[in-house]
């Protein structure tokens, strides 16, 4: 199943989130009904992957390099490549992987 990252900007394009999601538009729904950061969102980026895996990787990258304001956890794949499941890990913490370029279509939050 396909999965997109995400990336939230706000107007001054400092990173505030990064997510992952294979239902896009009602994840953000549910971000904007309870997340206080999600007011200053002013743009997003996605970036699409075949499977969830493969946005977990690039989601937990995105994260440890970064530092997004407000993750808090990184989901963590248990047994790669065959598990699909994942745990959530606390902290944004550093790292060594690299992370990947950012979709260039980039979304507008409507007012």
């Amino acid at each position: 199943m396909s999965c997109t990252l995400y990336r939230f900007y706000d107007k001054d394009k400092r990173l505030l989130y990064v997510g992952i999601s294979v239902r896009g538009p009602r994840r953000w729904r549910e971000h904007a009904s309870d997340k206080v950061w999600y007011s200053d969102v002013a743009t997003a980026t996605m970036e699409h992957f075949p499977t969830t895996v493969e946005a977990l990787k690039a989601e937990e990258a995105a994260i440890k390099t970064e530092a997004p304001a407000y993750n808090v956890e990184i989901m963590v794949i248990a047994a790669l490549p065959d598990a699909p499941q994942a745990k959530a890990s606390g902290g944004s913490g550093g790292g060594k992987a690299k992370a990947r370029k950012p979709a260039k279509k980039a979304m507008k939050k409507k007012r």
